[in-house]
């Protein structure tokens, strides 16, 4: 700080009067008095300027501070890190909300079989009884997708006939479930229905029952074009490679029965064909006697 100019004014005036042979001695000790005022007053100027700049310094590098800080946001510095962790959050919720939704599901379906709500059926009875058509066959696969669980399928079957291909659908649906699968004819099992029926693993029938084996036709038509007869030699072929795989018996047993017209066996015809692993003489389902 810059004081020179007031000191210099003091010697010179001290100077001057040191010169002087008898000077007044009260106006020398005024002149000092207030040259000593003047100076303290200078000097208590200057440090309130001080101060002030100090202060001043002190504001500027909060301010400074603030900013830096303000700057190290991500919200403020970072555009992208700040959308990234709104992403991350927002996905977390949705992740906790569904996790939330499979407990109250899970609780649901659990409540649900302390109260019998949910009925397991160990043992299914199926029944097929008069025509096999394209809507037999969706509803029999249906209530078999319905009981998965079961451990025992029964099928009673009791018809002329049908489609060969609603029936193949049918007899598929009961080899590719885990149940235990049996099959009952009971009065008549004649031509389609003979594939539903080797579909069981353990075959009975009551011992009034007939099996009609015959060759496939097409529904409707008299005659049958070189294409079509072809085509229905195919499907004889396979017929007879079904009954020859479940029944154990020679391929040729079973060609001699595929005429147009057939033939028809009876109960124990059938088993000693292997068609039936067993004769029986109640019905296995309704556990009712059969009429005589």
């Amino acid at each position: 700080m810059h004081v020179g100019g007031s000191s210099s004014q003091s010697v010179r005036v001290m100077c001057r009067d040191r010169g002087a042979s008898e000077p007044n001695q009260s106006g020398i000790w005024q002149a000092l008095e207030l040259l000593t005022n003047h100076q303290q007053g200078q000097i208590d100027k200057l440090l309130a300027r001080v101060e002030e700049l100090e202060e001043q310094l002190r504001r500027v590098a909060d301010e400074g501070s603030k900013r830096s800080n303000h700057r190290r946001m991500p919200h403020a510095g970072n555009a992208k890190a700040f959308d990234a962790l709104a992403e991350g959050e927002r996905t977390k919720a949705v992740r906790d909300r569904k996790k939330k939704q499979d407990r109250r599901k899970r609780r649901a379906y659990a409540i649900a079989l302390l109260n019998d709500e949910v009925e397991i059926k160990q043992e299914l009875y199926l029944k097929v009884h008069g025509l096999i058509e394209e809507g037999t066959a969706t509803s029999f696969v249906k209530e078999l997708t319905n009981n998965p669980h079961a451990k025992r399928v029964t099928v009673e079957i009791n018809s002329e006939g049908g489609c060969l291909n609603s029936a193949k659908v049918m007899a598929d649906a009961l080899t590719d479930h885990s149940a235990a699968v049996s099959t009952h004819a009971s009065g008549e099992c004649s031509s389609a229905a003979i594939t539903l029926f080797l579909a069981g693993r353990h075959r009975t029938t009551d011992n009034q029952c007939s099996f009609l084996f015959h060759k496939p036709y097409f529904d409707g038509e008299k005659e049958n074009s070189p294409e079509r007869e072809g085509a229905l030699n195919r499907v004889t072929e396979e017929l007879i490679e079904n009954y020859t795989n479940k029944t154990g018996k020679p391929s040729w047993w079973f060609s001699r029965l595929m005429t147009k017209y057939g033939y028809r066996l009876n109960a124990q015809v059938a088993k000693s064909y292997g068609i039936a692993t067993d004769v029986v003489g109640r019905n296995l389902v309704t556990q009712q006697p059969l009429a005589a």
